[in-house]
């Protein structure tokens, strides 16, 4: 029989604490020819062994190999599995007996396994080039010194409280470990004091904390374990970087790979790929909140319904306007998000920023998101003027221009997009139609829905963007007072852009349309807006 594959190992095999049955793909004479590694998640490793009944081999002489079974294994750890030929010469050809093929056959085969598994140890080993004239040795004996500095460095490096300023992981964990947490024995990081102190009354201000973090929204208290939601590792995924849910486009939801979940009472549990989320009826234009136990089932419920017991917020989602199904775009989770408050917002196709689903309304600067079946604001329908500009929750601005736009977005912790921002949230309407009359009201339009999810975006309302021009017109520059008595602008005459264009516009309408032509603190009935965040990926 001869030896075709040059196989010596087979492994290293990851085990799920399931499995006891592990495959060697090359041949054995005898089922003590094998080692078996076994390495735990510490990465520290064990040989297994066949004598005391670690595990049994089948296909003992096949020349494809077989299996070691009985093997016992916690989800995490790898099995690798090396052919271990004893290196010694059993065959005694005597003078004159008989020369048999299968002992000659079998003798070349040992050798040859033996080759084999040195050769195997070898592609493990230090080596050199054929010409250099340092010894593997020597080599060796320069990475450990080499290793050496670097740790007695680093050592130094951590005695300085002045150098380890200069280690990120060091400054992160000063910065932002957990609140009750020590960084170094009897010391915590600016957090935890930041938040004792917030803590000190019954809630705390979103503005203050939340909101600054790309979370809740003006205006509103907030309780200790809201906060602690945000700012605590929650979730650690096996694919860092993509959204942790996904859909198939109609009503359901489940995990899109593994993820860990760290529960309230600070244990760790596995919630698999696919794992489903329970979803209750869908409400058409509201937001949802997803959740985790401590069992790790995962649930979905509307956005201002208190949280289930014992369970973790780790996502959520909008549900689509007339339609009723959830919105793919508008899935997020802790570490996959808008800068500022999810709700009501959707991720653009090129997955740079987040935009709102729906167009401003009168309300927008008190609630802080866009939300479908109200108002829209523009120059007849003015909007409430923010807390955080000095509103009191009644009064409202006495024009809609770019400025007060600008306002509205920034007291959501957003802003107006750019030209080249709105054309990718836009992209995906029916291009040059427009809806023949005024809309009043945020809706579902067939047609003027972007690919991403945004409403109303293209042929309906004018929407004003962040880009500003000046003008090669002639004239004379002076200054103009068109910024609510914040100051005047020194120019001949300088325009703001409007995207999108309006329910009169017919074919001229669609993902990149845009006008030039009117002055940012121009206030408009045909003009709306709506806001923009950045994308941030925390994994």
């Amino acid at each position: 029989m001869t030896i075709s594959a040059s196989i010596s190992k087979s492994g290293p095999y990851l085990c799920d604490g399931v499995v006891t049955s592990f495959e060697y793909q090359f041949k054995i004479f005898d089922a003590s020819h094998l080692a078996v590694i076994k390495t735990d998640i510490d990465g520290i490793e064990s040989e297994l062994s066949y004598a005391t009944g670690d595990y049994t081999v089948s296909g003992v002489g096949n020349s494809s190999g077989g299996t070691i079974d009985n093997v016992s294994s916690l989800d995490g750890e790898k099995i690798t599995i090396l052919r271990n030929v004893p290196l010694s010469q059993d065959t005694d050809i005597k003078n004159q007996a008989g020369f048999y093929p299968v002992t000659v056959e079998n003798a070349l085969d040992k050798l040859t396994m033996a080759l084999q598994q040195v050769y195997e140890e070898t592609t493990r080993s230090v080596k050199v080039n054929p010409s250099s004239s340092v010894l593997p040795d020597d080599l060796l004996a320069s990475i450990y010194a080499s290793e050496l500095a670097s740790s007695q460095s680093a050592a130094a490096a951590a005695q300085s409280e002045t150098n380890s300023s200069n280690s990120e992981l060091k400054a992160g964990k000063w910065a932002e470990e957990a609140e009750d947490v020590e960084v170094e024995p009897g010391a915590y990081s600016a957090l935890h004091h930041a938040l004792k102190a917030a803590f000190s009354a019954a809630s705390v201000d979103a503005n203050t904390i939340l909101h600054k973090l790309g979370s809740g929204l003006p205006n509103e208290s907030y309780t200790k374990a809201d906060i602690d939601s945000v700012l605590t590792k929650r979730l650690i995924k096996s694919t860092p970087g993509v959204k942790a849910f996904t859909t198939d486009g109609t009503a359901t939801l489940e995990t899109a790979f593994d993820c860990w979940v760290k529960t309230d009472a600070g244990a760790a549990i596995k919630v698999p790929g696919a794992t489903a989320v329970s979803l209750p009826a869908l409400t058409a234009a509201s937001d949802y909140k997803i959740y985790c136990d401590d069992a790790g089932v995962l649930t979905a419920q509307l956005w201002d319904t208190a949280a289930p017991a014992n369970s973790v917020e780790l996502g959520g989602f909008h549900v689509f306007h007339t339609t009723g199904t959830i919105n793919p775009d508008s899935i997020w989770d802790l570490n996959f998000r808008p800068s500022c408050s999810p709700r009501g917002m959707t991720l653009s196709i090129d997955k740079r920023v987040w935009g709102d689903e729906y167009l401003m309304d009168t309300d927008y600067g008190i609630n802080g998101y866009s939300k479908g079946g109200a108002t829209i604001a523009d120059d007849l329908s003015l909007p409430k003027i923010p807390s955080i500009f000095g509103g009191n929750g009644t009064t409202t601005y006495t024009r809609f221009s770019q400025y007060e736009a600008i306002d509205l977005a920034a007291s959501a912790g957003k802003r107006l997009p750019t030209s080249d921002e709105f054309y990718s949230l836009a992209y995906g309407v029916v291009e040059q139609q427009s809806v023949g009359a005024e809309p009043v009201t945020t809706k579902y339009q067939a047609g003027y829905r972007s690919s991403c999810g945004c409403e109303q975006i293209t042929g309906v309302m004018w929407q004003w963007g962040a880009d500003v021009n000046g003008t090669t017109a002639t004239g004379t520059v002076s200054w103009q007072a068109i910024t609510d008595g914040r100051g005047s602008v020194y120019t001949h005459s300088i325009r703001a852009v409007l995207l999108g264009a309006s329910w009169s516009d017919g074919a001229h309408a669609g993902s990149r349309a845009s006008g030039w032509s009117s002055a940012p603190g121009g206030s408009y009935s045909g003009v709306g807006a709506r806001g923009v965040c950045d994308h941030l990926i925390l994994d």
